[in-house]
């Protein structure tokens, strides 16, 4: 019996590599009949995984989407990062708070408890040692519930419509319907990308000030994308995005640490003297990055930067008393 175990995992890890598989082929690769291979699928079918099948002497498998969660079977790396990932996801929660079961952080440090207890020691080792090597940063967002998660994927792939009531910055609550066209995640929030009928504009919405969201089970024809010169979708929809021109004085390594995750273009003026073109960035946040880098730098366009810079002057100076 702890031969055809043996042999039925082997086959589930050659099943999920992808692609179709001919039974003869398997039946090398394992080193038994094709006969015992339709036994073998026969019993993995049974315990829940979705194998499909051609008929006949070359017949073929192939592993699909069933209904139900099979058992899943990870080689060495794949578990390790399963778990790091898990880790990473999990730690994101603030421990402070109370966290509601569905939370997605919350989904996530179960599914690495489970993980965890099937791990050999080697690779409990191995995983201790690369997640001390990560250090998540505390979300200071209320937790997503993973419940909503899964109902906007769905709705995406669906392209069905979502109906929501979100409460707005100002404390209003409204309803929208919505054409949502992807799922992003930047620390620490969940959003999701798409056109809001009302407003007939893209825009993007945090799913944490989502109330309630559901699928209104009516399709949608998706439509182009706004133009753009970013792959990243934020600019598009996020009205605060601007351009930006700045002359920076400082060490070449310094500028490229402080705007290294910026889309930029960098001219070199002389020696430790640059301009700087920055595309799609918050004008706020860019100012604040700069200063506490210690980086001197003029802001030379557009004019409303020039006010911003002021204006954070003047705010800082006041706070030195």
């Amino acid at each position: 019996m702890g031969d055809v175990a043996q042999r039925m995992f082997m086959l589930v890890g050659a099943l999920q590599e992808g692609g179709s598989h001919p039974g003869e082929e398997l039946a090398d690769r394992l080193g038994t009949s094709t006969r015992t291979i339709r036994s073998d699928v026969a019993r993995l079918r049974a315990l829940g995984f979705a194998i499909a099948s051609t008929p006949g002497p070359r017949g073929e498998y192939r592993l699909t989407r069933g209904r139900n969660m099979p058992p899943l079977s990870l080689d060495d790396d794949e578990a390790v990062a399963a778990a790091v990932g898990l880790a990473v996801v999990a730690g994101t929660a603030d421990p402070a708070s109370p966290i509601a079961g569905g939370a997605f952080d919350a989904a996530a440090a179960r599914a690495l408890a489970k993980l965890e207890s099937f791990l050999p020691e080697r690779l409990h080792r191995r995983t201790a040692v690369e997640c001390g090597r990560i250090q998540p940063l505390l979300s200071l967002a209320p937790p997503v519930d993973a419940a909503m998660l899964f109902t906007v994927t769905q709705a995406i792939a669906a392209r069905f419509l979502l109906r929501w009531t979100a409460k707005t910055r100002d404390g209003l609550v409204r309803a929208a319907f919505f054409e949502p066209y992807r799922l992003l995640f930047r620390h620490p929030h969940w959003y999701v990308v798409g056109f809001d009928r009302r407003h007939h504009a893209w825009t993007l919405q945090r799913l944490d000030e989502v109330h309630a969201v559901g699928p209104s089970r009516r399709r949608f024809d998706p439509r182009p994308l706004p133009p753009g010169r970013r792959d990243d979708l934020f600019p598009h929809v996020y009205h605060e995005w601007h351009d930006a021109e700045l002359r920076i004085r400082a060490p070449l390594r310094e500028v490229e640490g402080a705007i290294r995750h910026q889309e930029a273009e960098v001219d070199v003026l002389g020696t430790g003297d640059f301009t700087v073109r920055i595309r799609g960035t918050h004008r706020h946040a860019l100012l604040m990055r700069l200063a506490l880098h210690g980086i001197e730098f003029r802001a030379v366009s557009p004019p409303e930067l020039v006010g911003e810079c002021r204006r954070l002057a003047e705010h800082l100076y006041r706070a030195a008393g």
